[in-house]
């Protein structure tokens, strides 16, 4: 029988087939280097029920996987996961609906945890181990009142608002999400508006919270005694407090002020 597969140029396309070639009988040290690329691969060719355990090695992934239209499951880990970069060590989490970046800067001290869709750095651990948030939601306000002889929410003018969740016109703080909340206030009493004591109440949504009154005598005259007082609140996301000074205030030589505790 005639040689029609073998010529003088080698073996003719498709002469061997698959089934010509015995099981294992081709091996890695019978291919030379770079003589299959990827081109001569058919999509979906090679699956992961051919790849053996443990035969692709870090050394050959690539470094720059585009992974973006895939998704990564990790088993249970026994260790850490380790990110490393040089120059600007990251790791990056999209939930659909915000974009969360947790890295180092680019000195390589702090600790951030981002918001990178609205460009917010919530989460800061110092390399010296200080936490800080910079966008906890936050007030401080002081004077700008005028003098009330009556019953008067007080509304001290802003100084710093983190947030804009407290409002001077009102004088109401509303929370933005749920948890503890810490507030404090000192209210001045003037001759002119006063006759015996001073008094503020802590209020959540208009109902007292905590002791009737945070109460201070006062004997009259131009004394200018002041009263003070704190609450820690348990507040739901959209409850509203404010203090209420219950015969009214002097409005200068005061300040108040709330965050959220956690």
């Amino acid at each position: 029988m005639a040689f029609t597969k073998v010529t003088t140029d080698g073996i003719a396309d498709s002469a061997v087939s698959t089934a010509k070639i015995g099981a294992n009988a081709v091996d890695t040290s019978k291919i030379g280097a770079d003589v299959i690329v990827a081109d001569d691969i058919a999509a979906n060719a090679i699956t992961v029920a051919e790849i053996s355990d443990g035969a692709v090695t870090h050394a050959k992934l690539h470094n720059t996987m585009d992974l973006s239209s895939k998704t990564v499951t990790l088993p249970a880990l026994a260790g850490p996961v380790t990110v490393s970069n040089s120059s600007y060590p990251q790791l990056q989490l999209n939930s659909g609906v915000k974009n969360y970046h947790i890295f180092n800067d680019t000195g390589g001290n702090d600790f951030y945890i981002k918001n990178a869709t609205d460009n917010i750095n919530g989460f800061i651990l110092t390399h010296e181990g200080y936490p800080l948030t910079s966008y906890r939601p936050a007030f401080f306000a002081d004077e700008g009142q005028s003098t009330i002889s009556s019953a008067s929410s007080v509304k001290y003018t802003a100084a710093w608002n983190t947030g804009n969740h407290y409002s001077v016109s009102t004088g109401r703080f509303t929370a933005p999400v749920a948890g503890k909340y810490m507030f404090w206030c000192s209210i001045q009493a003037h001759a002119t508006t006063h006759q015996t004591y001073t008094s503020i109440t802590a209020r959540k949504n208009g109902t007292q919270y905590g002791p009737s009154e945070f109460v201070q005598t006062w004997a009259g005259g131009a004394d200018h005694t002041s009263t003070t007082g704190s609450v820690l609140v348990d507040m739901a996301a959209n409850d509203w407090f404010d203090f209420h000074a219950s015969r009214g205030l002097r409005g200068i030589q005061g300040c108040m002020y709330g965050f959220l505790v956690g």
